[in-house]
């Protein structure tokens, strides 16, 4: 029935999905070809024969005496591990101990290289006050992003422990589960050290244009920048912005930071959130041993990177990229989360920007729904449809409900009533009804986002059965069939007193352009079986309003 939904929506929807994504794949062939990356926009350790640049601006072969503890350690890591590819791990500095899911442990030294597959654990140990002996592991996650050579690259540096590492499993469909990268980890201060962040993880995300998450602790962070994480099984989870943004969930909530601020999230004693991410908290970074990691930039260019990047990200969405719907998204809510970095920013601007977000926050609203009641007597069936490109949606930037276009038509693709024996001809009816989207809204959920709509049947549509038998009226035999079991089926989707509104929720791989959500139900009451399929799909149409 799923299939049968795509193929209902006929050639139009596949064909205009088809052209977007090739417009979007065509897109992606230009950049990678002639795009020129900053010094700090491309990680150390790259296995596609491109030059390697680190994430500070120290150049590949670069003599430049390193400014400080983070400088000297990417220097190392350059030095050693500048060929490391998707999912490896090697070794920059002291020893490392990994143990695979079968064998024994064994020691790793300075520029030992290995697959992150099989890898059951790793311990770095270090001891003494001087950076300079640090254990150092240096690990490229492959991350959920349609750009080349796109990772994590995380440098896991002191005393840490890494378990139950999960790499990314490349989402092939609209509904594939998406396993996004990630570690759990334990991180432990070097005695003798007084300044904060001896050990942990620092997470570089090295794109400009790309929001990169994945999963520390069971807490989903996506990172526009780099965050040095901490971890304590039964204490708590930290991110502390070094650059950039970042926002962490966990706990069914979540908490943004920008550079110079940290999230924490309780932990159990599995090393698991026991709540929400707590609001953010400024830190001096002063009082961290990589002081050199974080920026010096001011607010305010803080601030024109952030309106910079959301007018970036609506531009590529209008021009049918629609992966970047996720990205304004982001980036308002980086916006409106944080007083005194919107303060930052020209209000005549950021207005301008808002203006401009909801056109590419505008959708066609697609709906498909089918049930059947089967008993020892009869079945019947139904199956309901709208009109293709009829109602359209628009959101704010901030993902509220804007403004729905039209009502559609809800009508019959099919209608049977199946008697056990019947001894005349029967016959069948239906009128279409129509169907409206009354609320709604875009959250950003971890990479995805996720889509609530409350669609209300405006006019109910009627079916009814006929028996024709010879020389009498007809003689109804069942009425208004898809209505009352769709009703019936649905009734904990209504989000209040109207019975004729119905919400649905499902999580969109925005990149795609399509969005599908599919609900079944099903119910079995004294003889009677009823089942039910639904399928809600959003396509994107940037401007569709206009």
């Amino acid at each position: 029935m799923n299939q049968k939904f795509l193929i209902k929506k006929g050639a139009a929807l596949v064909l205009r999905l088809a052209a977007g994504l090739g417009l979007f794949i065509a897109l992606v062939s230009l950049m990678a070809l002639s795009a020129v990356p900053a010094a700090a926009e491309i990680p150390p350790g790259n296995n596609q024969g491109h030059q390697v640049y680190l994430p500070l601006l120290l150049k590949s072969g670069s003599n430049t005496t390193p400014a400080g503890p983070y400088a000297a350690m990417l220097q190392k890591v350059q030095q050693t591990c500048a060929t490391t590819g998707f999912n490896q791990l090697c070794v920059a500095n002291g020893q490392v101990a990994v143990q695979p899911e079968a064998g024994a442990t064994t020691t790793h030294q300075p520029g030992s290289m290995s697959d992150l597959t099989g890898v059951k654990s790793l311990s770095l140990t270090s001891t003494g006050a001087d950076p300079q002996q640090w254990s150092i592991a240096w690990l490229r996650l492959r991350a959920d992003s349609d750009l080349p050579d796109q990772a994590l690259n995380i440098l896991a540096v002191g005393n840490v422990q890494i378990t139950n590492i999960t790499l990314f499993e490349n989402q092939t469909g609209l509904t594939t589960t998406l396993v996004l990268p990630g570690l759990q980890f334990e991180s432990n201060p070097i005695p003798g050290v007084d300044k904060a962040g001896s050990s942990g993880l620092i997470v570089i995300n090295p794109s400009p244009e790309e929001l990169l998450s994945l999963t520390l602790n069971g807490a989903e962070v996506t990172l526009g920048s780099t965050a040095l994480a901490q971890a304590q099984p039964g204490g708590q989870l930290t991110v502390t912005m070094a650059t950039g943004t970042s926002l962490t969930q966990a706990g069914g909530g979540s908490s943004s930071a920008v550079k110079t601020q940290q999230v924490s999230v309780p932990l159990n004693q599995a090393g698991q959130p026991a709540g929400s991410p707590a609001p953010a908290k400024a830190i001096d970074p002063l009082k961290y041993v990589f002081s050199d990691a974080f920026t010096t930039e001011p607010d305010r260019e803080l601030g024109a990177s952030v309106l910079r990047k959301l007018n970036r990200s609506i531009d590529r969405c209008l021009n049918n990229e629609p992966r970047y719907v996720y990205n304004v998204l982001f980036w308002t809510h980086i916006i409106e989360t944080k007083p005194a970095l919107k303060a930052q920013i020209a209000p005549d601007k950021l207005e301008e920007a808002y203006n401009r977000a909801p056109n590419c926050l505008t959708f066609e609203v697609h709906f498909w729904s089918y049930v059947i009641t089967k008993s020892a007597y009869h079945s019947q069936d139904s199956t309901i449809s709208d009109k293709p490109e009829t109602i359209k949606v628009q959101f704010y930037p901030d993902g509220g409900f804007m403004m729905s276009g039209t009502n559609d038509t809800l009508d019959y693709e099919a209608y049977h009533y199946t008697p056990l024996a019947a001894a005349c001809p029967i016959s069948t009816e239906t009128t279409p009804g129509r169907l409206m989207v009354s609320d709604g809204t875009l959250k950003i959920a971890v990479n995805k986002v996720r889509v609530s709509l409350d669609l209300q049947v405006r006019d109910q549509p009627a079916d009814r059965a006929l028996l024709n038998c010879p020389s009498v009226p007809p003689l109804v035999l069942a009425q208004n069939h898809w209505v009352t079991v769709f009703y019936h089926l649905h009734e904990g989707y209504r989000p209040g007193s109207d019975l004729h509104s119905f919400r649905f929720d499902w999580d969109m791989a925005a990149k795609y352009g399509f969005s599908l959500g599919r609900f079944y139900t099903q119910k079995a009451e004294a003889e009677f079986a009823f089942e039910g399929e639904t399928n809600v799909g959003l396509i994107h149409v940037p401007n569709g309003m206009n």
